[in-house]
């Protein structure tokens, strides 16, 4: 097959504006959906979506998709799946070149830094963040962070065309690997349909957040802010998800030591429909992470119309664009004053409401594809992936 048209490259912030991207190409995709099982819940959530909202932008497009035992399998159109080794398995680099290279394909698409390196033709590859690199974690496992940045070096070196979701993230490529700015393509993601606003649900007094042991996750400055807050005073819990049981008893202890045991409560790791259903009940909604190659949860949780509290770090708060209340996510003071804000401000707190289902509709996963697809014509035809629409 020829070169392939592009209107535009990529990097834009918003979903609206003029169309983007290629018209139906039929082009034939490898995509590693490896991806697509518990062990990789937002890379999958990605991955997902984009698939979904592919097939829906370019029905011609011809998709042959890696999947190995126990991963979930989409029904597309147009697409055939192949069982294969394993992401962590070594023999996958030693057999998927081979493999990859009968289907035919005009590009391979991998979603994951670890995908197979010696895949024949064009490669793109998406790096979502580089945060153990901007914030290393001491308590990670020796093995994973002495093979995090060599893996990411291979990955980079390897593909034509890396894609990553903001320019946060962009920046810190650029800081970390050896890549040149016109093979980086910024594609926003978007909230899954299902995330929506629903008039017909009624707040509730709690608080909600989203745990996670990761230092810049901020968890445990969350506990100790909201513990300034006084719930015994105002009675508001604090809802936490993603709490395993290996996960809650220590942070249990945490917050019996603040002495707030009583009103942090656990809610182990919700399904979709019951996250969504979380954003659209709770008073406010707590995401105090300071660094995020995106921050998909703050969408999320606008676009259910739910109060939210961020960091004012990139890119947060070019996501919310003032749909959220900002933060210092390292200032005590700055976070449980948030939280009061919150808590005792129904005037805000209905603003906030207002504004986030509006500015959420700006990030569509239809945009998503679109551009997704313009860096793949742009990398067949040997063109930059990045500039025309910075």
């Amino acid at each position: 097959m020829g070169a392939l048209r592009a209107r535009d490259a990529t990097g834009l912030r918003s979903g609206r504006g003029r169309p983007l991207g290629p018209e139906p190409s039929g082009m034939r995709l490898c995509l590693d959906a490896r991806v697509l099982q518990p062990h990789f819940p937002g890379i999958g959530r990605y991955t997902r979506n984009l698939l979904r909202a592919l097939v829906a932008v370019d029905p011609t497009l011809e998709l042959e998709l890696l999947t190995e035992p126990g991963a979930e399998r989409l029904s597309l159109p147009n697409a055939r799946w192949h069982e294969v080794e394993t992401v962590f398995s070594p023999r996958a680099q030693l057999l998927l070149p081979w493999r990859i290279r009968r289907l035919g394909a005009e590009l391979f698409h991998a979603p994951y830094y670890l995908y197979p390196f010696a895949a024949p033709g064009p490669i793109v590859v998406t790096l979502h963040d580089l945060i153990p690199l901007d914030y290393p974690d001491p308590s990670a496992r020796r093995r994973a962070r002495w093979l995090y940045e060599p893996l990411h070096r291979i990955a980079e070196r390897r593909a034509a065309a890396i894609l990553t979701d903001s320019d946060a993230a962009r920046a810190s490529i650029l800081r970390h690997l050896d890549v040149g700015p016109s093979r980086i393509a910024v594609v926003p993601l978007a909230p899954d349909p299902r995330f929506r606003a629903d008039p017909s649900v009624a707040r509730e007094r709690f608080l909600f957040t989203l745990f996670s042991t990761k230092p810049h996750k901020n968890s445990e400055r969350l506990l100790r802010a909201y513990a300034a807050t006084r719930p015994a005073g105002h009675g508001v819990p604090l809802l936490v998800a993603g709490l395993g049981p290996a996960t809650w008893r220590p942070f249990a202890a945490r917050a019996e030591a603040e002495g707030v045991g009583d009103w942090v409560r656990p809610l182990d790791r919700l399904s979709d429909d019951d996250l969504r259903d979380h954003y659209q009940r709770c008073l406010a909604f707590l995401f105090p992470s300071y660094a995020e190659g995106f921050g998909l949860p703050v969408l999320e949780a606008l676009a259910c119309g739910a109060p939210t509290l961020i960091a004012n770090r990139p890119p947060m708060i070019d996501l919310a664009a003032g749909a959220a209340l900002t933060v210092d996510p390292f200032d005590l003071a700055s976070l449980s004053g948030g939280m009061e804000r919150l808590l005792h401000e129904p005037e805000l707190r209905a603003r906030l409401g207002a504004r986030g289902p509006a500015r959420a509709a700006d990030f569509t996963w239809h945009q998503t594809a679109r551009r997704t697809l313009a860096v793949y014509q742009r990398v067949i035809a040997g063109r930059p992936v990045a500039g025309a629409n910075r």
